[in-house]
């Protein structure tokens, strides 16, 4: 989080500020200790995709 993200986050933060993504930055976090470092199951990724998509209309 602290190499990778907080870095990552501060730069589209700095882009914005300079109207490249006009305040559409959107980010979700995801954890789950008993899969560890896995990622969402497919199906789940892509109702998240879908949803956030239509927040963009």
């Amino acid at each position: 989080m602290v190499n990778h993200f907080v870095p990552f986050i501060t730069s589209l933060t700095d882009l914005s500020k300079r109207g490249a993504f006009k305040n559409r930055i959107r980010t979700l976090l995801y954890s789950n200790e008993e899969q560890g470092h896995n990622p969402l199951p497919e199906k789940e990724t892509i109702s998240v995709i879908k949803n956030n998509l239509k927040l963009l209309k």
